[in-house]
């Protein structure tokens, strides 16, 4: 939170002596404690002193002190679904480290003096990543674990139980880099008659988002809607394009502006100038009959039916799912940046837009192919250590579905991290399962080996 200030005056008095007046400001701007020394002497009546300072025009001065509570903020706490253990039967999260906490109410009891501004800006940053916390446990919460412990020393055989693991279905896909660090596979690339089909379109979208990302320029209240812009542009124009990720940055662009609307509509956001309005419209216009206008865009609108769901079905899938997208972003070695930051954006839009199902969609496969992808890398992170004989045993159903590279090859931390990540997450997998539909029905055989195995390993 920056620095403590302490001011002081000082008054050496011919008959009282040494007095002193002290007054410390933490955070900036904020008065913290004040103290009168009166050198042992009665206070009958003390000046009026305080802290005061000049009012700030700038947004940039009240935005500092924004950050700084959030960052103070995510210092001390976590969302639940980083490492607070999961129980369906039990009811959900068990806080066995305190909370749930409340943003709003801890930042007041940590500052009970910091501006009703300040703070409420800071709650809404705050809880656009999520409404329940928890404190964040120090390593005297842990209770010691057995070095001698390793998922590398697991010599179980993994059986034909688990069956074929399915490959990645159309949307946005995932590959494991040789580091093991999960990133974004370009999917869906464009040739032949597609590509040709969507150069008209491309080119009158392109100039309809740089039209639109001129009249924001400059203006921070759009700045999300200018950002998913500049996305879509980027993948429409890319050199090898991919009709997947163009599909999935169209519905978070549609997801954006229903968003901003919303809040258009209760006088939250000014109303978008003419021209930022009608160059959005324009690129939503023809993102729909271009992505229809290929075969492979033509597959996805088709798959994306199947996620039509009641408002109620759709909260709780949107609950579950970006619950999901938070562990995955606390899961350091898991994701690159980029897969954090797509998790994070597309399971925040669902529901959201003209067709929430679209939105829905695009969270729905783009989860199920991130857990394939980390399926596949934890469970030859457990196998990896078994040796040539257990390796014999192996179903060929599960071979089959595991890149030789993976499997054949030492095991890498990123596999590692893969394998806690289904090991610490169990609960909240099996409950994102019951929520996604039938297409997530596979991990469930994954979940009950890893639970087996892992208890194995406990006993």
């Amino acid at each position: 939170m920056g620095a403590e200030y302490h001011y002081q005056a000082v008054v050496e008095h011919p008959e009282l002596g040494h007095l002193t007046w002290n007054l410390w400001e933490y955070p900036e701007g904020v008065e913290n404690h004040s103290e009168t020394d009166i050198n042992g002497h009665t206070l009958i009546s003390d000046f009026d002193y305080g802290l005061e300072h000049e009012p700030e025009d700038d947004d940039d001065h009240q935005q500092w002190y924004v950050d700084e509570v959030v960052s103070w903020f995510f210092k001390r706490y976590e969302h639940p679904a980083v490492r607070t253990p999961y129980e369906s039967a039990e009811g959900g999260y068990q806080y066995i480290w305190g909370g749930p906490i409340d943003a709003r109410e801890a930042i007041y009891e940590g500052f009970p003096d910091l501006p009703d501004s300040v703070a409420e800006a800071a709650v809404d940053v705050i809880e656009k990543q999520g409404t329940e916390w928890v404190p964040i446990p120090s390593d005297e919460d842990y209770e010691p674990v057995d070095e001698d412990e390793h998922v590398g020393d697991q010599q179980e055989p993994v059986g034909d139980e688990i069956g074929p693991l399915p490959e990645q279905a159309p949307g946005i896909a995932f590959f494991a880099q040789e580091d093991g660090v999960i990133d974004v596979d370009p999917t869906g690339i464009l040739t032949g008659t597609d590509l040709s089909d969507i150069s008209a379109f491309s080119e009158v979208i392109s100039q309809a988002c740089d039209d639109l990302l001129v009249a924001l320029e400059g203006s921070n209240a759009y700045a999300t809607i200018a950002e998913a812009a500049r996305r879509y542009r980027r993948a429409l124009m890319a050199e090898q394009r991919s009709l997947d990720l163009i599909f999935a940055l169209g519905v978070r662009l549609e997801s954006a502006r229903a968003r901003l609307q919303r809040e258009i509509d209760s006088g939250d956001y000014p109303e978008m100038a003419v021209t930022a309005g009608e160059a959005l419209d324009s690129v939503l216009a023809l993102h729909g009959p271009m992505i229809f206008s290929t075969e492979r865009g033509r597959l996805l609108l088709s798959n994306a039916e199947a996620y039509a769901r009641t408002t109620e079905v759709t909260e709780e899938f949107k609950a579950r799912a970006r619950a999901f997208a938070s562990a995955v972003n606390a899961s350091k070695g898991l994701a690159s940046e980029s897969v954090r930051e797509i998790l994070t954006d597309v399971n925040a839009d669902i529901g959201e837009g003209v067709h929430p199902e679209r939105a829905a969609a695009v969270a729905g496969t783009a989860n199920r192919n991130f857990l394939v992808t980390v399926a596949k890398a934890a469970i030859s992170a457990a196998v990896a250590g078994a040796t040539a004989a257990v390796v014999g045993t192996i179903g060929n159903a599960f071979t089959a579905s595991v890149p030789g590279g993976l499997f054949a090859g030492a095991v890498t931390t990123g596999s590692n991290v893969a394998w806690e990540f289904l090991v610490n997450h169990h609960g909240l997998l099996s409950d994102l399962i019951a929520t996604s539909g039938p297409d997530m029905s596979w991990l469930t055989p994954v979940l009950n080996w890893v639970g087996a195995t892992r208890g194995q390993k406990s006993q």
